[in-house]
């Protein structure tokens, strides 16, 4: 679970819904493998739409991390939508010496497989390999991509942003648009602004000057919710944004004689329309196979709905899409939701395009649903999407996902060990999980439940540092209507001597969701970015047996710790031979972005949490 508030570049951002640069650290310490020493993007927009970026860009290889990162240029493109030329790209020793890139070190490629998963585009790139790179070299490109198809006719945006994990001796940004656009600016952090207009064009610069750098924090939200920045937008608000994409995901969703059956079929019997949603959800998640396809357009704009239902697959807009198609044949309206599904938790400003993914909103529930989550179960978000600014397309306004609850990311979690007279262990657990938790644990359990289970069983011992065996049985990770239970035998070598006098540590054995000393690191003293937190109520209960004739001396004490966050009970109580151990942990965050504020309370709770995970029953 990580801390009790944890989760687990060319900085222009374009929208591609996808459905899903840090420099090196060196040995004294983080270092950016770069530095910028000049950064200019110069952006000449059309009346419909299409533009000409200009980008010139040199930077300092610092590290030998640098090298090996940053020693060829990616630039990337859709052919369809646009065209990249290169100018001009060397190496500048640094003895001053300069060296051209041959041609033949200037390649296009195809996009690769990425994520881990299937996903295919025709984005192609163009790599610039410098050559003889070295600590002190200077890098130099000179390119501009042309994009003569924009992604919504007549309208455009842009965003640049400077990370504050590096240096940025000159960074500019300029903006040349014609005056028949209506196009909003808006900067923070950059000196400029408007300059008069020349060649018939409205003008903007902005300039930034970046000298020091701070090393990037676990946890840490997204940059774009907070680092300097220069946007441009045409879209009037994102309500015009959602409805440019509504116009062309709309016609997909059509109702054919194929889909009308099929939701028939599918909930037959059936009269209420929550239970009809649930049905036609799990369908989708459960038949059509995740697969990102990204060809010409297709980052914006979804298959058809009978197609989609034919190859039985397709990437977030598609299951959005055939989910609307399936719940309008039942007269059950529904809205595609855009989303940003990373750690970004604001909206800039201006409408840009901030979003990454599509989800659905049925608003007659007030439901969220993401069928591409395979293993989230009805009326479940992933932590991903939950606390998030949405645009409802079909409905014309912003919508907002449902805040995390610890009530609703429960884990159950009991434990009965047996300790037999050589120390050795027979153990049993059974595990339940609500909310996020259940979402890991399916997809967990789906992908280890065909694996060797001595291999599974060892990675888990061993990541607890115990040897033994053991056994997981669990339901159907993939059937969505019934919970999913986790059930584990197991027997595990002494972790302590017997017979004693001895002290042993308290253990779990092969348990899911327990809460051990992993769970928090130990907070730092101070952050410097806003990090993610997460909200979530754990239960254990442990039943221990001891042999006979083995003397209890001392159990743990008891601990109950109490914060503006949340509570945390660990009891022991010993009945003859038997010690019951009850620990509690809830944590509620009002959001889902943390400070230093909430660090303070951690580092109170830290030294009482630990100190209770080292708890220890001492015998003889």
């Amino acid at each position: 679970m990580g801390t009790r508030f944890a989760s687990h570049s060319k900085v222009f951002v374009a929208l591609v819904i996808a459905c899903f640069s840090t420099a090196s650290l060196a040995i004294g310490g983080y270092a950016p493998g770069i530095s910028s020493l000049k950064y200019i993007a110069t952006y000449t927009v059309n009346q419909d739409g299409s533009y000409r970026e200009d980008d010139e860009q040199s930077f300092l290889i610092e590290t030998e991390q640098g090298i090996s990162k940053y020693g060829d240029q990616d630039i990337s493109y859709i052919p369809k939508l646009e065209r990249v030329e290169i100018q001009d790209a060397y190496t500048i020793l640094p003895n001053g010496t300069l060296i051209k890139v041959p041609k033949k070190n200037i390649r296009t490629t195809s996009d690769a497989l990425n994520q881990g998963g299937a996903v295919y585009s025709d984005t192609k790139h163009k790599m610039v390999i410098y050559p003889n790179v070295g600590i002190g070299s200077q890098l130099y490109i000179k390119y501009s991509k042309i994009v003569h198809t924009p992604v919504f006719p007549g309208q455009f945006t842009a965003r640049e942003s400077t990370t504050p994990h590096g240096k940025f001796h000159h960074f500019e940004v300029n903006l040349n648009f014609d005056p028949r656009m209506d196009i909003q600016v808006d900067s923070k952090g950059f000196d400029g602004g408007r300059l008069p207009d020349k060649n018939g064009l409205h003008r903007y610069k902005f300039v930034r000057k970046q000298d020091t750098f701070v090393a990037p924090e676990a946890d840490q939200i997204s940059e774009d919710d907070y680092a300097p920045y220069v946007q441009a937008s045409s879209f009037k608000n994102y309500e015009a944004l959602g409805a440019a994409y509504e116009e062309k995901a709309k016609q997909k969703a059509k109702v054919t004689p194929a889909i009308q059956k099929l939701a028939e079929n599918l909930t037959k019997g059936m009269d209420d329309k929550k239970d009809q949603v649930r049905r036609l959800y799990n369908w989708v998640s459960k038949n059509i196979r995740y697969i990102g396809l990204y060809i010409g357009n297709g980052g914006y704009v979804p298959h058809d709905s009978q197609t989609i239902m034919d190859n039985r697959w397709g990437d977030c807009k598609d299951h959005v899409v055939i989910l609307e198609a399936l719940l309008s044949a039942k007269g059950i309206a529904s809205s595609p939701a855009l989303i940003n599904a990373d750690a970004s938790y604001a909206l800039p400003k201006l409408a840009v395009d901030a979003f990454n993914h599509v989800i659905t909103y049925v608003p007659s529930l007030d439901l969220y649903l993401d069928s591409t989550s395979q293993f989230a179960p009805f009326g479940t978000l992933p932590a991903s999407d939950l606390n998030k600014q949405v645009v409802l397309t079909a409905l014309n306004k912003m919508g907002k996902t449902p805040m995390m609850r610890a009530e609703e990311q429960k884990s159950q979690t009991a434990i009965r060990l047996k300790i037999l007279s050589d120390g050795t262990i027979h153990g049993l657990s059974h595990t339940q999980a609500t909310g996020d938790s259940e979402i890991n644990l399916r997809n967990w359990q789906f992908e280890k439940q065909t694996a060797p289970q001595d291999l599974v069983i060892n990675s888990i011992l061993s990541d607890a540092n115990l040897t033994g065996i053991g056994q997981i049985h669990s339901s159907d990770p993939s059937n969505l209507d019934k919970p999913l239970e986790i059930d584990t035998t197991f027997t595990l070598d002494p972790v302590s001597n017997f017979p004693g006098p001895a002290a042993m540590p308290i253990t779990a054995g092969v348990a899911f969701e327990v809460i051990d000393g992993k769970m928090l690191p130990k907070p730092k003293d101070k952050i410097n970015f806003p990090i993610k937190c997460e909200s979530f109520s754990f239960r254990n209960h442990f039943e221990i047996e001891f042999p006979l004739n083995v003397k209890i001396k001392q159990i743990p004490e008891d601990v109950s710790y109490v914060d503006d966050i949340g509570h945390y009970t660990s009891t022991y109580l010993l009945t003859g031979n038997v010690l019951e151990i009850n620990r509690d942990m809830v944590v509620q965050h009002p959001t889902m972005v943390c400070g230093q504020a909430e660090i303070e309370m951690d580092k109170k709770f830290f030294p009482i949490f630990q100190r209770d995970m080292r708890a220890q029953v001492i015998y003889e």
